[in-house]
C-alpha cells in the first residue's frame, strides 16, 4: 500500500543474506515507483530471488490466452502498492483466506515486505505487508511506553493496529519500527533511534487514533518526535508542522469524503457501513479510564457505523437502565456492574477487541466464539503470576494468540528458554527448544493446556493427556483458537450476576452520558422521538460542527427501553428458534441482537428461495411455489428469512480457527447443529446424521468446501450455485446420483418425502435422537407414547412402527394381526428411515420384519448354544 508516511530508511547494502529470497520468483508491479523499483530489485537479487522472465513464458501458456503480463506457475511475489492491476483477482492475497490452498499462485506484497525483510536479515511473514487500501497499518509493528501511554489506551491501539494489518507488541522487541509515547528525553530518544539494528520512529498515539478515524495513514510531521527537538510534536497543542489547526469536522468530513473515494475499498467506504444500525452500544467505566482523544475516535466510528455510543454513568443505580436500554455493552473487565448486568439481561457483551473487530470488518460476530474477544477477571491467575512460559514451533497469528492468553493469566512471556523457565508450550516436539526443555525438567504442554486455563481462569491438571499428546505429523497450529467461551467456564461470574441484584429504584429515564462530541445529535433524535430530553452542556469548539454530518444523524434513535422481540412464527424459522433456544439458553444466538439486524449486502444471491417447507396442511397453497421450486437443483434460502449472517455445518471436514474468524467476518457462521444451518459443507458425499438431514429438510444447500474458500476470498456469503458437491466415487459407491436425488426432493416430494406419514419408534430404535430429527426434517410426524395399534390397523400406508429386532418381547403381540383390509400388519426395521432419504425413493417392502428373529427357532437355539459352549 502506497503510504503517505514511511516508516522504514534505506538498507545498507551488502547486507542481505545471500539466501533470504532464494525460493522467490518476483514480478514488480508498475505502480511502484523507478526509484523504489530499483531499490528492492537489487535486494531481492541479492538475496538469491529471480525476476520474471517475459520471453520465458510459452506461447500456449495461460498468461498469454488470458493476456496477462507474467505466467501465474512462474512467479511467487508479486510487488505492487495496490490491488488495482488485472493479475490482482488471480494471484492470493495473504491477509485473505485461499479458496484452493493448494493452487500455486503469486502472492502480493508491498515493497515493505522486501526492505523490512533485508533489514533484519530474516524473511518475514507476507500477511504483513498488504497492498489492500483498508489495511492502513500495513508493514508496521507498534509498540507503546509503558510509563507513558495508559493500560486502557494500549489496549484500544493494540486492538486498532491489529485490525488494520499492524503488528502489536507489549515489548520492544527487535521487530518493532513505531514506539509510541506522550513524552521522551532527548537521550533516551537519541538511543531508541541510533541503536544498532533499529529502525525504530517515535510517534504520539494521536497518529494511530487519528489515521483510524481518517481510514488513511497520515504524515508523521505532526506526531514525531524527532532529535533536537525542544517541544512537543504540534499534535499535542491541536496543531499541525505548519501552525494550522490539526483536525476539525469539516476537515475530517473532506478527507474520509476522499478516502472513501479513493483509497478505500467499497466494504470499507463510510457510506456503506451499518453494523450498528439503529443498535445502541454502551461503554463500560472501566473502557472509559482510556485517553478522551482515543474514546472519541471509538465513538466515531460506532455512530459512522450507524449507531449510537454511550458511556456508562457513574452512580450504580443508574447502570441497570444504561444496559436495558443498550443493545451491547463493551467492558474490560468480568467484576464490574455493567458485565453483570449484561450477564442477567442477556445482552451480549464484548471487550474493545471485539468493538474494534467488528466495525473494522463491518460484520456483527458473538464474542463468546473468540476468548479474547470477550471480558477477563480483573486478578490474574494466582498461580500463573511470576511463572516464565516460553512457546515454541507456534507461528504467526497463533503465536501472539497464546501469547496474549499468557500475559493475560499473569505469568511471563519469554522467547527463549532459560534457567527460570516454569513451563514451554510446544506445537510439536520436533526442535531444539523442546529437547533442551526436556533435559533442563521444564515441563513440555500443548497449547490446549493454555487455552483450558484462560478458560477456567484456573491452571487445570497439567497431566493430562490431552495436554502432553504430540501425535506425530500433527501440527498444532492448525488447532488453536478452537474453543468458545461457555456458560460452564462463566460459572461463578454467573452466580456473580445473580447474586448482586439490581437497584430497587430505577431512574425512569437513561441516565447513561452520552459523549460531549455528539450530544446535540442525540437531543434533536430525542424530540423526534418520545419527549423532550435535557442536552449536556456543549463546548463551542468544534461539536457543533462535527454533529451536523447527515450521513450519521440519520441512523440514531432515541434509547427507549427496547421492546422485547417478538416470536416469528414463520413455519421455516419455528425449529430454528426452538432449537437455539435448547441449545443456547439466554444467551442463544436468534435472542441475541445480531439476529435481528439488517446486513450490509443482500444475501438474495447467496442461497436464492424460500427455506421453509411447507407443512402437509398448507400443500394446497404452495402448489403454486412448486413448479418454480422444481427448477432447483439443491436449496435456497431467501434474504428475509436470513438476517445477517449465513450459518453453515460441516461433515467429514473441520475448519481452522482463523478460517472460522475470517467467515464471520464475511457473515457466514460455523453451527455445530445442522437443524440451525443454512448450507452443509462437505468434501464427499456420505449417510452421516447431518447429509441425511439436508437431504431430508431440503431447506439445505449441500456445498464443497471451496464454497467457503469462495466466501472468504470475497469477504461475503457467495450464491452456493456454483458449488455444489459433485462425488463422482461416492455416487458410484452408493449407487446414487446426489443431482437426482435433490431435484426429486424438490420436485416430487416438495413437502417431504415423510409428508402425511406417522411415525411410532419402538425401544433402543432412536437412542440419540437423529431418527426422530430426520423424520420430522422429511415432513413426517413422530407419534408420542407407545403406538396407537388401532391407528396401525386402520391407515397402514400412513402410520407405521420401526422396532428393534433386539427388543423383540414388547413388539412380539403384533407378529400375525392383520390391518382392517385383511392384509399382514407391516413392521419395519429403522434403516427404511435411513435409506428412503438418502435415495428420496419409497422402499417400504425393503426393510420389514416379518417377525420376532427366529421366532420359532429361538428357544432352541438358546437352549443348545449353552451347551455347545459348555462342551
Amino acid at each position: 500500500m502506497q503510504s503517505s508516511a514511511s516508516t522504514t530508511q534505506a538498507v545498507p547494502p551488502q547486507q542481505t543474506p545471500p539466501d533470504l529470497f532464494a525460493d522467490v520468483q518476483f514480478w514488480i508491479n508498475d505502480d511502484v515507483d523507478q526509484t523504489t523499483h530499483d531499490e528492492i530489485r537489487k535486494l531481492l537479487f541479492q538475496g538469491g530471488a529471480q525476476e520474471y522472465n517475459p520471453s520465458s513464458t510459452p506461447s500456449g501458456s495461460a498468461s498469454a490466452s488470458t493476456q496477462l503480463r507474467f505466467e501465474l506457475d512462474a512467479v511467487t511475489h508479486v510487488i505492487a502498492n495496490s490491488v488495482e492491476f488485472e493479475e490482482y483477482r488471480h494471484c492470493i492475497e495473504p491477509t485473505l483466506p485461499e479458496s484452493s490452498p493448494d493452487s500455486k499462485r503469486p502472492l502480493v506484497v508491498t515493497p515493505d515486505w522486501v526492505r523490512r525483510s533485508a533489514h533484519l536479515k530474516i524473511r518475514l511473514k507476507e500477511d504483513r505487508f498488504s497492498c489492500r487500501a483498508e489495511m492502513i497499518f500495513s508493514g508496521l509493528c507498534v509498540t507503546a511506553s509503558k510509563s507513558e501511554v495508559s493500560k486502557a489506551d494500549r489496549e484500544l491501539i493494540s486492538s486498532i493496529v491489529a485490525a488494520y494489518g499492524g503488528l502489536w507488541r507489549e515489548d520492544h522487541f527487535f521487530d518493532v519500527n513505531v514506539l509510541l509515547t506522550t513524552s521522551i528525553s532527548s537521550n533516551k530518544l537519541a538511543r531508541i533511534l541510533n541503536s544498532p539494528g533499529k529502525q525504530t520512529i517515535c510517534v504520539a498515539p494521536q497518529w494511530i487514533s487519528d489515521s483510524w478515524r481518517l481510514q488513511k495513514r497520515l504524515p508523521l510531521d505532526s506526531y514525531q518526535f524527532l532529535p533536537g527537538q525542544a517541544k512537543l510534536p504540534p499534535c499535542f497543542a491541536g496543531k499541525t508542522a505548519s501552525g494550522s489547526p490539526l483536525t476539525s469536522p469539516r476537515r475530517d468530513r473532506v478527507a474520509m469524503s476522499l478516502v472513501g473515494e479513493k483509497s478505500r475499498s467499497s466494504a470499507s467506504a463510510g457510506s456503506a457501513r451499518g453494523v450498528f444500525r439503529g443498535k445502541s452500544v454502551l461503554l463500560a467505566r472501566d473502557v472509559c479510564r482510556a485517553s478522551e482523544q482515543q474514546l472519541r475516535s471509538l465513538e466515531h466510528f460506532v455512530r459512522h457505523s450507524g449507531g449510537t455510543i454511550r458511556r456508562a454513568p457513574t452512580d450504580l443505580d443508574g447502570i441497570a437502565q444504561a444496559a436495558r436500554n443498550s443493545d451491547y455493552v463493551v467492558c474490560r473487565y468480568r467484576e464490574v456492574q455493567e458485565f453483570r448486568e449484561a450477564i442477567r439481561q442477556s445482552k451480549q457483551v464484548g471487550n474493545l477487541t471485539w468493538l474494534i473487530w467488528v466495525v473494522s470488518n463491518d460484520r456483527l460476530s458473538d464474542p463468546r466464539q473468540e476468548p479474547l474477544h470477550f471480558p477477563v477477571p480483573r486478578t490474574p491467575i494466582a498461580e500463573f503470576q511470576g511463572v516464565a512460559i516460553t512457546i515454541s514451533n507456534y507461528r504467526g497469528a497463533t503465536r501472539q494468540y497464546l501469547t496474549k492468553m499468557v500475559k493475560l493469566m499473569g505469568a511471563t512471556f519469554s522467547g527463549t528458554l532459560t534457567a527460570q523457565t516454569s513451563l514451554c508450550v510446544a506445537a510439536n516436539l520436533a526442535s531444539e527448544k523442546t529437547e533442551r526443555a526436556r533435559d533442563w525438567g521444564v515441563p513440555v504442554v500443548n497449547h490446549k493446556y493454555i487455552v483450558d486455563s484462560f478458560l477456567a481462569w484456573a491452571p487445570v491438571e497439567r497431566a493430562k493427556l490431552k495436554y502432553i499428546d504430540f501425535p506425530d505429523g500433527v501440527d498444532y497450529n492448525l488447532d488453536v483458537g478452537d474453543t468458545r467461551v461457555t456458560d460452564e467456564s462463566l460459572g461463578p461470574w454467573i452466580d456473580d450476576a445473580i447474586s448482586n441484584n439490581e437497584p430497587v429504584d430505577l431512574p425512569t429515564s437513561d441516565p447513561a452520558v452520552p459523549s460531549l462530541h455528539y450530544a446535540a445529535d442525540e437531543t434533536s433524535s430525542a424530540e423526534t422521538g418520545s419527549g423532550g430530553a435535557t442536552s449536556e452542556p456543549q463546548p463551542a469548539s468544534d461539536q457543533t460542527t462535527d454533529v451536523a454530518e447527515p450521513a450519521d444523524a440519520t441512523h440514531i434513535e432515541h434509547t427507549s427501553p427496547p421492546a422485547t422481540p417478538t416470536r416469528r412464527h414463520s413455519q421455516g424459522e419455528a425449529n430454528v428458534s426452538s432449537e437455539a433456544d435448547a441449545t443456547d439458553g439466554a444467551h442463544s444466538v436468534p435472542a441475541s441482537p445480531s439476529s435481528h439486524r439488517g446486513t450490509k449486502r443482500s444475501r438474495l444471491t447467496v442461497l436464492g428461495e424460500s427455506t421453509k417447507q411447507p407443512s402437509c396442511a398448507s400443500a394446497e397453497l404452495a402448489s403454486a411455489d412448486a413448479s418454480a421450486t422444481k427448477k432447483l437443483k439443491t436449496a435456497v434460502v431467501s434474504a428475509a428469512e436470513v438476517e445477517g449472517e449465513v450459518r453453515v455445518a460441516t461433515s467429514n471436514y473441520k475448519l481452522k480457527k482463523t478460517d472460522e474468524t475470517k467467515l464471520r467476518a464475511a457473515g457466514v457462521v460455523v453451527v455445530d447443529s445442522i437443524e440451525r444451518a443454512h448450507v452443509l459443507v462437505t468434501p464427499k458425499l456420505s449417510r452421516s446424521p447431518k447429509m441425511l438431514y439436508a437431504i431430508a429438510s431440503g431447506a439445505v444447500a449441500i456445498v464443497s468446501p471451496d464454497w467457503l474458500g469462495a466466501c472468504m476470498k470475497q469477504r461475503t456469503a457467495v450464491s452456493t450455485a456454483d458449488y455444489a458437491l459433485v462425488d463422482r466415487e461416492g455416487e458410484k459407491a452408493y449407487g446414487i446420483q446426489l443431482a437426482d436425488v435433490l431435484e426429486r426432493r424438490q420436485s416430487i416430494f416438495a413437502q417431504g418425502i415423510y409428508c402425511g406419514h406417522k411415525f411410532w419408534l419402538g425401544r433402543g430404535v432412536d437412542d440419540t435422537g437423529s431418527l426422530a430429527s430426520l423424520i420430522g426434517a422429511a415432513g413426517g410426524k413422530l407419534g408420542q407414547g407407545k403406538w396407537d395399534e388401532e391407528a396401525l390397523r386402520e391407515d397402514p400406508e400412513h402410520c407405521h412402527l420401526v422396532v428393534e429386532e433386539d427388543h423383540a418381547a414388547e413388539w412380539r403381540p403384533l407378529v400375525g394381526t392383520s390391518t382392517i383390509d385383511g392384509e399382514p400388519l407391516k413392521l419395519f426395521k429403522k434403516q427404511l428411515v435411513t435409506d428412503c432419504i438418502f435415495e428420496q425413493q419409497p422402499r417400504w417392502d425393503r426393510h420389514l420384519v416379518d417377525g420376532p428373529p427366529g421366532a420359532k427357532t429361538t428357544p432352541s437355539k438358546r437352549v443348545r448354544t449353552p451347551k455347545r459352549i459348555s462342551r
